[in-house]
């Protein structure tokens, strides 16, 4: 006996959102099984290594106070010996290496969520700064530095009559 078309969508109907979203779980949880498997190896096969997407570049606040811009950088476990500040046109460059404890071996570590190695962070800085009047303050491991703006240029208001 032959079905009418009617039947047969009545049968097997057509969801297409439906399949998509069931398509994308599938695959977001292929990519977890992915990178889980990838980048979290076990240790003694019970026991997952954690795994931190983050870089050793530093985290940083930027803002203006008393007529200053001020960058804020926190790098922990860092001397003050070991940062370099460069400016370039209206870019500030933050570069410093952070280094691992010599004394331990990777293979005496459980695990290690901390970031080492060089790092470099490029700031575009907001306005016209006197760069030669800079101050820079390293603390507890926040470096601030406190960048006066440049003297603005007194504008005349001339007005003009329109005939």
């Amino acid at each position: 006996m032959a079905t009418t078309e009617n039947e047969t969508k009545g049968l097997l109907p057509r969801r297409p959102v439906a399949q998509l979203t069931h398509r994308d779980e599938q695959l977001r949880q292929m990519f977890r099984e992915i990178v889980v498997g990838a980048l979290c190896p076990s240790l003694d096969g019970h026991r997952p290594i954690p795994f931190s997407f983050s870089t050793s570049a530093p985290d940083i606040d930027l803002y203006e106070e008393n007529n200053e811009v001020v960058v804020k950088a926190e790098l922990p476990g860092m001397g003050k010996d070991d940062i370099q500040i460069e400016f370039t046109d209206y870019q500030l460059c933050i570069k410093g290496e952070k280094k691992r404890d010599a004394g331990l071996k990777k293979e005496n570590y459980y695990f290690s969520e901390c970031s080492y190695g060089p790092f470099s962070r490029v700031l575009d800085l907001p306005t016209d700064l006197q760069i030669e009047k800079a101050r820079r303050i390293f603390e507890n491991g926040i470096l601030k530095i406190r960048l006066p703006k440049a003297e603005e240029i007194k504008k005349a208001t001339v007005k003009i009559k329109v005939e």
